[in-house]
C-alpha cells in the first residue's frame, strides 16, 4: 500500500473524509503517480533498491543508516566525533562531499546523496557553510544570456549538444515570479526572448511588457513566430508586486494556442486579448531548432559575427514596435518542455523543484552577490548544464559582470517556501567558503596536535615518510587550501574563455594516508554507532535535558516508562515531514513535524517522575499536557465528575496557579541602598531607587463605542483603589534572626497627591515584638483640600503582610444629602485559599463637611463644595499615585507628617494597581480578591465603571532625559482620540535614573481561586470532605453543625464517590474564562437571569445585555480565531489520547480526550413559557398566519333588498 495526501479535503477538519488526516490509502497501482509527484526522472526503471531509498529519512525510529541520526552528539566539537581519524581530513572530506551536492540532478539522486551524508558534513552544511537565497534585478543595462550549448560555460557536460532549448515539440511552458518596475517603465521592454531574426524566415518567441490601463498594471504579452507567421496574447499584471506568471504554449483546433496563469489562477479567456492572427499548430524550422540562439532574459542580445546586436524592430498588427530593456526583478525562472497542469503549477510555484523530464532550464537566481570568482553565473538547475551569463550593456558597452552587488539581491525573496537550507552556495570562488575552509582547518590541526588516538600516531612514522617522498606530498593530512576555480571571462572582460568549475580541486594526501584515513573514518563511525547503542537505556534526567538523546532512543524510553510511543500524525505526509504546511498554510516551518515531535516526547520524558508519582490525581494530567506545551488552564477542561449537584459560589472554584510580573521594589540593587538626590530642594524621586508613578489620574465622563468622548480630573466623587502587593519573607527573616538591614519596619505602600501636595498616605508599621509578623496598616487621608479639619485616619490591626500576597482595597463614598464622607479599608490574601478566615477591615465616616466664614456662619455645605468648588481633594483635580522614594515635603495638614524621604519607601513587589469611580461592594471585593484578573461588577458594567488597570507586561526601557522609563499596559481599555490616534487615557510609568538595574521587574506566582463561570455544573477540585469542625467560629463560618469530633459519618453527609473523569477540549473555556471576570458574584448573576419576573420573555434580557457588552470590546480585524484551537486537537490527538489512558487508572472510568463544541455562558438557551395567564397570551404579530379564503369586497342587487321579507317568527 502507498500514502498520498489527499488536498482537496485539506481545509475541513472535522468532515468525513479527515478520520486519517488528509490521508488515503491507495492500492500498489497508483504506485507511478506517486513517483511521478517526486520529480523522478524515469520512474519505470527504478529498481526495489532503489525504491527503498524512498522509505529511508533520517528522523526514522528503524534503524541506523548514518551518523546524522547521532542527535546526542555535538558536532562543533571534534572531541565527541573525532578519535582515530585526522580531524584535517575530516574538514577536507566534508567540503569535498559538500562540493558534490547533485543540485542538478533528480529527486531520487537528492535523496540517495542525503541519505550518505555522514554527520559532520551534515552539520556543516546545514549550520556553517554559506548559503544564499535571491533573485536577479535588471535596470536596462543587464541581460542574463543562456548559451544554448552544453559545456559552453562551465566543463561540467561530457556531451556538447546545441539548441536543447528549441521547442521539438508543439508544447511549451515557462513558469517565473516577475516584479516590473513601475518609476522605470518603458514600453515595448522584453523579459525574456529566444528568437531567430532571418531574413527569410523568422522563428522563435519574445515575452514583452506594454502599457496598461493605468500606471499601476501593464500587459505581459506574448508573441509566437513560426516561418514568418506570428500570434500574439497578452493580460493584465500588476506593476511594483511578485507575482508568479506561467505562459503556456498548447494546440487546439489546429493553431497554437497561448494561456496564462497568475499566481496559480488561470486567466479567464474573455481577460486575454488574442491576436487576430494565427499560426497554425506546427513546429519550429529546423534552421531554428538546431542553432545555438541563446535565450536572453532582459532584453534584445543577438550575436553575430562576434558582435552583438541589442536592437529588434519588428511589424506587428501592422505597427512597428521597437523592444526596449526590461526593468524589474525576475526570480525562479523555469522553462518546461511540456505543459503542467493548473495544480501542479500551483503546487509548486512557492517552492523549489528537482530536475525532471521536460524541464528544460531552471535558473533559481539564489548566488550571492558580490565580487568573487565566476560572480557572473546564473546557474542551471535543470540538469541540461545550460547556465546563464551576465552581462553589463552600458553605452554600447559590452562587459561581463565581475561584480554583481547592483544586480543579485540575497534578500526577500517572492518563493516563499523556499528553504535557505536547501541553498549552499555551489561556486568554491566564493570568499567566504575559502575562509570559512581555512578557519576549520585551523581549529581541527590544533586538535590533531592534541589527539592521542590520531591513527598516524599508531604506526611507525617511516612509512609516511617514505609514501610522502614516492608522492611528493606531505607526510600526514594536507593542510593547504583548494585551489580557487579559474575565471571563465577573458582579459578583455566582454568574451568567454576557457571553460571552468563550479567545485575546487582539493589538496591531495599519499597513497598510504588516504588508505589509513578509509579506516579511521570507518572506525570513528562504528565507535559512535557503538556508543549510541550502549546509552540507549542509560538516559537520566541530564541526558534528556541537554538532548542527550536520539529520536530513536525515544520509543524506547517511552516503552521502559509504560508508556505507547505514538506519533503526532499516524500517516503524515511528504510535505509536512519536509518541514510545509505544518500549520494548513503554505509556509515552511523551521523544523519537521518528526523534529517536533521528538522535542515534545523528550519534554515528557523529562517529567516522567512528576506524573508516574502523582498518578491518579488530576496533576498528572495537568502534567502531561504541560510537557506538551498545551496551555491546560485556557483550554483544557478537566472534568471529574460529581455524585450530587450541589452547586454554590462558595464550592464552584477551582485552585489556579498564575504567572505574573510583578515590580520588585526590594531587589538586591535596591535593597540596602540609601536614597542618594541631587537637589533635596526640588520635589523628585531619587537617583538610585525606582519610581511607580501614575500622573494626572483622569476620570472618564462619556464613552461611545469604547471610545472616550470626555473625561474628568482626579477620581470621581465615589471611588475605589485596588492594590495586590506582596512582601517577601525570606528578605523579612533577614532582620528578625540576623538583625540585619531587611525590610524597613515601616512600609510605606502608596500615596496620592493633589496639586503635589500628599493628600492619601498608607503605611505598614511592623509590630516592634521579636518573631511577630503581625503590624498595622495605617491610611491616613485629607478629604478636603488645605484643611485638616476633616481629615481621616484608618487602622487596620493585627495584619501580616509577608505569608501571602495581600489585596488592599480603598473606597471613597460621598453623601451629598448627609452631608459625609466615608472611607472604608479592607485587607486580605490574594486567592483567600482559607475561605472560612474574614476580611480585616475597617471604615469611617466624616460629617458636617461644611465652610464657615471667620464669624463661624455657614458659607457653603458638602454639595456647593462638589458642584462648584475644586476643594474635596481626589475630585477634578490634579490627582497623582506614586510607589516609591521621593524628597518632597509635606503640607502639614495630613496628621501623618513625610517628615523625611525615609518614610517614602516601599521594599515590597507590586502585580497590579487599579481604580474604579465607584464604592465597590462586599460582593465586588470579595471576587476580585480571590482572582486577581475578576473585574466584575454587581450591575455587571465594567466598561463604565474602571478608571484604570496597570498590569506589568512590558519590560523594556526607554530613555527619556537620562531617565529610565517602563510604560505599564492599562488594561481597561479606555482610550481616546489624539491627533488621530488613539491613547490611554492614563499611563503609569516605572522610572529609574541607575541604568545599571536590570532587577526591577520579577517573576512570581500567586494561586487565585476561579469561580466555576458554569453555573449548573460543579467543580470536583477540592476533594477533601470535612465533616465537622473543632473552633466554634469555623462551624458559623461554614454553616456546619456536625459535633466534633466524629467518629462517624453523618447519614445527610455529602460527599464525592464518583471515579469517573473525561477531558474535553473547547475554545469555550478561554471565552468562559473572561467573560466570568465581569461576574463579581455567580449567585447574583444567577438569580439575575432565574427572576421569576422574567419566566415569560423569550430570552434573557440580562444576558443579551451582557454579551453585547463583551463582544463589543473584539473589533472586525480582531476575531476570535476559533479553528486554531482545532487545528491543535488534531496534532495531539493521537498522542495524547493514548498517553492519557495510560495514565489514568484502571480502576477509573475514563471518558475520552474529546474536542467538544458547546455555547459560552452568555448563550444561554432559555424555556419559553406561552401563556402569562388564563385570559391573555403571548402572541407574536410576525407569526401569525391566515389560512382562510379572501372574501372580494362586493354590493348586493337592490332587487336583492327589495324582495327580502322579515319573519314573523
Amino acid at each position: 500500500m502507498a500514502l498520498v495526501s489527499n488536498p482537496q479535503n485539506s481545509s475541513n477538519l472535522f468532515s468525513a473524509f479527515n478520520s486519517q488526516y488528509n490521508i488515503n490509502k491507495q492500492s500498489s497501482e497508483d504506485l507511478q503517480d506517486i513517483l511521478k509527484s517526486l520529480n523522478i526522472i524515469d520512474p519505470e526503471s527504478l529498481s526495489k533498491d532503489d525504491l527503498s531509498i524512498l522509505l529511508k529519512r533520517i528522523d526514522d525510529y528503524n534503524g541506523f543508516f548514518t551518523t546524522q541520526q547521532l542527535e546526542n552528539i555535538d558536532y562543533r566539537k571534534f572531541n565527541e566525533h573525532v578519535f582515530f581519524d585526522s580531524a584535517v581530513n575530516k574538514v577536507s572530506y566534508s567540503f569535498d562531499r559538500i562540493s558534490k551536492i547533485p543540485y542538478d540532478a533528480d529527486e531520487l539522486e537528492n535523496i540517495k546523496y542525503n541519505n550518505k551524508t555522514d554527520g559532520y558534513t551534515s552539520h556543516i552544511l546545514k549550520n556553517v557553510y554559506p548559503k544564499s537565497l535571491g533573485y536577479t534585478k535588471f535596470t536596462g543595462d543587464q541581460k542574463l544570456v543562456v548559451y544554448d550549448e552544453q559545456g559552453k560555460l562551465l566543463k561540467d557536460s561530457a556531451t556538447k549538444k546545441i539548441g536543447l532549448l528549441n521547442p521539438q515539440s508543439q508544447k511549451f511552458s515557462f513558469d517565473f515570479w516577475l516584479k516590473v518596475d513601475k518609476t522605470n517603465f518603458v514600453n515595448n521592454q522584453v523579459v525574456f526572448n529566444k528568437f531567430l531574426n532571418d531574413a527569410d524566415d523568422q522563428n522563435g518567441f519574445i515575452c514583452y511588457l506594454t502599457s496598461g490601463l493605468t500606471n499601476d498594471d501593464c500587459y505581459i504579452n506574448f508573441l509566437l513566430f513560426i516561418d514568418g507567421n506570428y500570434t500574439k496574447s497578452k493580460c493584465l499584471i500588476t506593476n511594483d508586486t511578485w507575482q508568479n506568471v506561467a505562459i503556456s504554449v498548447n494546440a487546439a483546433s489546429g493553431f497554437k494556442k497561448i494561456g496564462f496563469m497568475i499566481n496559480g489562477n488561470i486567466i479567464d479567456k474573455s481577460k486575454i486579448t488574442e491576436s487576430d492572427r494565427k499560426v497554425r499548430s506546427t513546429s519550429f524550422d529546423e534552421k531554428f531548432k538546431d542553432k545555438d540562439i541563446p535565450f536572453v532574459l532582459g532584453g534584445i542580445f543577438f550575436v553575430s559575427g562576434g558582435a552583438v546586436d541589442q536592437t529588434l524592430t519588428l511589424t506587428i498588427e501592422e505597427n512597428q514596435v521597437s523592444f526596449n530593456s526590461f526593468h524589474g526583478s525576475i526570480d525562479e525562472f523555469r522553462f518546461f518542455h511540456k505543459i503542467r497542469s493548473k495544480n501542479t503549477v500551483k503546487k509548486e510555484m512557492n517552492k523549489s523543484i528537482f530536475s525532471q523530464k521536460g524541464l528544460k532550464l531552471y535558473l533559481k537566481m539564489n548566488e550571492p552577490a558580490g565580487e568573487y570568482n565566476n560572480c557572473c553565473l546564473a546557474i542551471d538547475y535543470s540538469g541540461n548544464k545550460l547556465h546563464g551569463l551576465l552581462y553589463n550593456v552600458a553605452n554600447n558597452n559590452i562587459q561581463i559582470f565581475t561584480d554583481t552587488s547592483s544586480v543579485k539581491i540575497n534578500q526577500d525573496t517572492p518563493v516563499k517556501n523556499e528553504k535557505l537550507v536547501s541553498s549552499p552556495v555551489l561556486n568554491a570562488g566564493y570568499s567566504s567558503i575559502v575562509e570559512l575552509r581555512r578557519k576549520l582547518i585551523e581549529q581541527a590541526k590544533k586538535y590533531d596536535n592534541e589527539n592521542p588516538n590520531l591513527i598516524f600516531n599508531l604506526m611507525p612514522k617511516h612509512y609516511f615518510l617514505n609514501a610522502a617522498e614516492f608522492n611528493n606530498l606531505p607526510i600526514f593530512s594536507n593542510e593547504n587550501d583548494y585551489t580557487v576555480p579559474s575565471s571563465l571571462i577573458k582579459e578583455d572582460g566582454s568574451t568567454i574563455g576557457t571553460p571552468a568549475t563550479l567545485s575546487a580541486a582539493m589538496p591531495a594526501n599519499n597513497e598510504l594516508v588516504n588508505i589509513v584515513l578509509i579506516w579511521a573514518r570507518f572506525f570513528d563511525q562504528l565507535k559512535a554507532y557503538i556508543s549510541s547503542i550502549t546509552n540507549l537505556l542509560n538516559v537520566d534526567y541530564n541526558a534528556i535535558n541537554n538532548n542527550k538523546i536520539i529520536g530513536m532512543q525515544i520509543p524506547i524510553l517511552c516503552k521502559m516508562y509504560g508508556i505507547k510511543f505514538k506519533e503526532l500524525l499516524p500517516f503524515a505526509t511528504k510535505e509536512k515531514l519536509n518541514n510545509n504546511n505544518l500549520t494548513y498554510e503554505d509556509i515552511v516551518s523551521s523544523l519537521s513535524i518528526r523534529k517536533i515531535q521528538n522535542l515534545l516526547w523528550q519534554r515528557f520524558l523529562i517529567n516522567t517522575q512528576d506524573f508516574l508519582k502523582s498518578k491518579g490525581t488530576t496533576r498528572s494530567i495537568k502534567s502531561t499536557f504541560g510537557a506538551f506545551g498545551i496551555d491546560f488552564s485556557k483550554f483544557i477542561n478537566i472534568k471529574e465528575y460529581a455524585s450530587f449537584n450541589d452547586i454554590s459560589k462558595n464550592n464552584n472554584y477551582e485552585m489556579l496557579e498564575l504567572k505574573k510580573d510583578t515590580i520588585d521594589f526590594g531587589n538586591t540593587n535596591e535593597l540596602l541602598v540609601t536614597p542618594a538626590y541631587d537637589d533635596l530642594l526640588i520635589n523628585d524621586f531619587s537617583n538610585n531607587k525606582s519610581l511607580v508613578k501614575i500622573e494626572s489620574i483622569k476620570t472618564q465622563t462619556l464613552r461611545k463605542n469604547n471610545i472616550t468622548e470626555s473625561y474628568a480630573s482626579g477620581f470621581s466623587l465615589n471611588w475605589s483603589l485596588e492594590y495586590f502587593f506582596k512582601f517577601n519573607e525570606a528578605i523579612k527573616e533577614i532582620d528578625v534572626l540576623n538583625d540585619l538591614n531587611g525590610y524597613n519596619s515601616k512600609q510605606c505602600l502608596f500615596r496620592v497627591d493633589t496639586d503635589n501636595a500628599p493628600t492619601l498616605i498608607a503605611y505598614y508599621n511592623k509590630h516592634s515584638n521579636v518573631g511577630s509578623n503581625l503590624g498595622k496598616i495605617t491610611i491616613n487621608i485629607q478629604p478636603i483640600k488645605n484643611n485638616s479639619s476633616y481629615n481621616i485616619e484608618l487602622d487596620i490591626l493585627n495584619v501580616d503582610v509577608y505569608n501571602m500576597p495581600k489585596y488592599l482595597c480603598l473606597t471613597q463614598s460621598v453623601d451629598l444629602d448627609k452631608n459625609t464622607i466615608t472611607y472604608s479599608a479592607f485587607i486580605d490574601d490574594v486567592g483567600k485559599q482559607i475561605e472560612i478566615k474574614d476580611i480585616q477591615s475597617a471604615s469611617l465616616t466624616t460629617s458636617e463637611i461644611v465652610v464657615k466664614d471667620a464669624q463661624g456662619n455657614v458659607l457653603k455645605d458638602l454639595n456647593t463644595i462638589a458642584s462648584n468648588d475644586n476643594n474635596l481633594s481626589f475630585y477634578k483635580n490634579t490627582v497623582d499615585l506614586m510607589i516609591g522614594n521621593t524628597n518632597y515635603i509635606s503640607n502639614n495638614y495630613l496628621s501623618a507628617l513625610i517628615a523625611t524621604d525615609k518614610d517614602t519607601t516601599f521594599q515590597g513587589q507590586v502585580y497590579k494597581i487599579r481604580a474604579w469611580d465607584k464604592a465597590l461592594s462586599r460582593n465586588e471585593i470579595n471576587a476580585h480578591l480571590k482572582d486577581i484578573e475578576n473585574t466584575g461588577t454587581d450591575n455587571n458594567n465594567l466598561l463604565n465603571n474602571i478608571i484604570f488597570d496597570f498590569v506589568v507586561n512590558n519590560k523594556t526601557f526607554t530613555t527619556i532625559n537620562s531617565i529610565n522609563e517602563v510604560k505599564l499596559k492599562d488594561v481597561s481599555n479606555n482610550i481616546y482620540e489624539l491627533n488621530d490616534a488613539y491613547e490611554d487615557l492614563n499611563t503609569c510609568k516605572v522610572m529609574t535614573r541607575d541604568t545599571s538595574n536590570d532587577k526591577i521587574f520579577k517573576y512570581e506566582s500567586l494561586l487565585c481561586k476561579i469561580q466555576n463561570p458554569k453555573i449548573d455544573e460543579p467543580i470536583g477540585f477540592n476533594r477533601v470532605n470535612v465533616i465537622s469542625y473543632k473552633s466554634e467560629g469555623n462551624s458559623l463560618l461554614a454553616n456546619n453543625k456536625n459535633q466534633f469530633p466524629s467518629n462517624n459519618m453523618p447519614i445527610d453527609f455529602k460527599y464525592d464517590e464518583v471515579s469517573r473523569v473525561s477531558i474535553d477540549m473547547s475554545i469555550v473555556k478561554i471565552i468562559n474564562s473572561d467573560i466570568s471576570k465581569m461576574i463579581s458574584d455567580i449567585n447574583l448573576f444567577t438569580s439575575k437571569i432565574s427572576s421569576s419576573q422574567s419566566v415569560f420573555d423569550y430570552s434573557y434580557n440580562e444576558i443579551e445585555k451582557l454579551r453585547e457588552d463583551y463582544f463589543s470590546k473584539y473589533s472586525e480585524s480582531n476575531f476570535i480565531n476559533y479553528s486554531s484551537i482545532g487545528n491543535i486537537f488534531k496534532y495531539f490527538d493521537n498522542i495524547m489520547s493514548s498517553i492519557l489512558y495510560d495514565i489514568v487508572p484502571s480502576k477509573v472510568r475514563f471518558e475520552g480526550f474529546n474536542y467538544v463544541y458547546e455555547s459560552h455562558i452568555l448563550e444561554r438557551h432559555k424555556y419559553e413559557y406561552k401563556n402569562k395567564n388564563s385570559t391573555s397570551t403571548i402572541m407574536n404579530p410576525e407569526n401569525v398566519y391566515n389560512f382562510s379564503r379572501d372574501i372580494p369586497v362586493s354590493r348586493r342587487n337592490l332587487d336583492y333588498n327589495l324582495n327580502r321579507t322579515l319573519s314573523k317568527e
